[in-house]
């Protein structure tokens, strides 16, 4: 071979080489850009899902409050947490695994293992398995899709159904400490005044929703009895043909309370008014993830405050549901309240400085 000819191949295997290397990096660009732009999914995720049963020639459905909690180890693995919860009926925590199909927007929540469980209504304690496509709706990030379940004893098929979630800043329960680094604290102004809303606290600030804190079981018949005293406070006659149910009791040591309303999972312009001691204080406000915010000043000349909120409309997913959170000496309690045409809901608060702190459900 000529010294020409060999010169003019090692000048190819050159051009080709740079070629190469060209195409190389650039996959190499687009891949990096790919997992850079890809969607965080870590964070919050808030909605419901719905349970289809079949009876006869009819699907029957039944809806049920759900919150992810969920951690993105990288691109394609997930883990975190579940909530289930129906008031007074069902409560679920749930840990799972999960994957995150990026070309083709997709996420699969497997539930591994159920934690925590309240069942009054000792239905079949199910794991889920969540196939959901992730979509925006404007700035609004969604999680919609559909389920299927399986007995936990027996892996026997439980029910199917369908899911749909909202990525939001606050959680009805602690959050996980994975989440420590992406919740801030939210500013929310009001017509009156500027109120700080904590949008999460450390465990030991948390009071658990359904739960007393302390179990003060000595005093629930001197509770009882103090209850049936209390004055009743007349509602416009548009109320009064429905029932109203008591859920929670408070004895409060604090005289500051910031009461705040949220829509309980996804908004679908639930409407409700508010009555405190029989005078209406929100009237016909359609809520969000933006609170309606109201500060109470509790003291001994007028101890007890009944507050009692009212369906205005059922939403575009019946029932009207929300979240009343109630914030006082850096703790947050929160209270997940149904309502709808036929029930009204109802909390009361009393302040007692000389007492600890009671919570107690109905």
């Amino acid at each position: 071979m000529t010294q020409e000819k060999l010169l003019g191949l090692q000048n190819n295997n050159k051009e080709l080489s740079i070629y190469f290397l060209k195409y190389l990096l650039l996959f190499i660009f687009c891949i990096s850009a790919s997992y850079l732009n890809s969607q965080s999914l870590k964070g919050i995720w808030k909605g419901s899902f719905e349970i289809q049963q079949e009876s006869g020639s009819k699907v029957l459905t039944n809806k049920y409050n759900f919150e992810i909690q969920l951690n993105q180890i990288n691109v394609k693995n997930l883990t975190g947490v579940t909530y289930s919860y129906k008031t007074k009926e069902y409560f679920g925590k749930a840990t799972f695994r999960g994957e995150f199909n990026i070309s083709k927007n997709t996420v699969t929540i497997n539930e591994s293992d159920i934690s925590e469980v309240e069942n009054s209504i000792k239905s079949d304690i199910c794991k889920m398995i969540c196939m959901l496509k992730y979509s925006k709706r404007g700035e609004q990030e969604i999680l919609s899709g559909v389920f299927t379940s399986f007995n936990q004893k027996n892996s026997k098929f439980c029910y199917k159904g369908k899911v749909e979630l909202q990525k939001v800043a606050t959680t009805t329960f602690p959050k996980e400490p994975f989440l420590n680094d992406i919740i801030k604290p939210k500013k929310v102004i009001s017509s009156k005044n500027e109120i700080l809303i904590p949008t999460s606290s450390k465990t030991d600030n948390y009071i658990a929703p359904e739960k007393e804190i302390p179990q003060l079981a000595n005093e629930n018949k001197n509770l009882t009895n103090n209850l049936k005293t209390l004055p009743e406070y007349q509602l416009p006659k548009e109320y009064i043909s429905r029932q109203t149910n008591l859920v929670h009791y408070l004895r409060l040591n604090e005289k500051n309370v910031n009461i705040s309303f949220y829509d309980n999972g996804i908004v679908d312009k639930d409407t409700i008014s508010v009555f405190i001691n029989g005078k209406l204080l929100i009237n016909k406000k359609m809520i969000d993830y933006v609170p309606i915010s109201i500060q109470l000043y509790l003291n001994k000349e007028n101890p007890i405050i009944e507050i009692i909120a009212v369906a205005e409309n059922l939403g575009d997913y019946h029932p009207n549901t929300a979240l009343m959170v109630l914030t006082f000496l850096n703790k947050r309690f929160e209270i997940p309240i149904s309502t709808d045409f036929k029930n009204n809901t109802k909390v009361i608060i009393e302040f007692d400085e000389t007492k600890e702190v009671l919570i107690k459900r109905y």
